[in-house]
């Protein structure tokens, strides 16, 4: 297993966070994909899990957009209607943690420069509890 910290950095995106990948990459997630996921696009991490459906978004001081509602949150999936693809933008829709039987979102993210799968070693994609 490869473990990311803080000191890793690529051209748009610095690493806050300490998170233990399986040392599996993949190209894309699709429907029929499970686990954890850590994707990497421009300025931002996100925390996929597919076992619960829920995704984090984790801008840096990199991101071109900035903060956004909902951020460092576990936010439940609601569809996906461009799986995550190296390359390529996703594009999904969640609901509202706070306001969920009211409110649904939707979110394209940057384009994904890469894909990890997270080692099986968290029940959350709790984004302040990496260990």
């Amino acid at each position: 297993m490869d473990t990311n910290d803080s000191t890793e950095t690529n051209d748009t995106n610095q690493r806050d966070h300490q998170w233990e990948t399986a040392g599996e990459l993949a190209d894309e997630l699709t429907p029929q994909s499970t686990g954890r996921w850590l994707i990497t696009t421009k300025g931002t991490l996100h925390l996929w899990d597919l076992d619960q459906m829920t995704y984090v978004r984790m801008p840096s001081a990199a991101s071109k957009s900035g903060s956004m509602g909902h951020d460092q949150r576990p936010v439940p999936l609601t569809r996906v209607v461009w799986w995550p693809k190296v390359g390529e933008r996703p594009y999904f829709w969640y609901d509202d943690p706070d306001y969920p039987m009211f409110w649904e979102h939707w979110r394209i993210s940057s384009e994904v420069q890469k894909i990890e799968r997270l080692a099986d070693t968290h029940a959350t994609t709790d984004p302040e509890d990496p260990s």
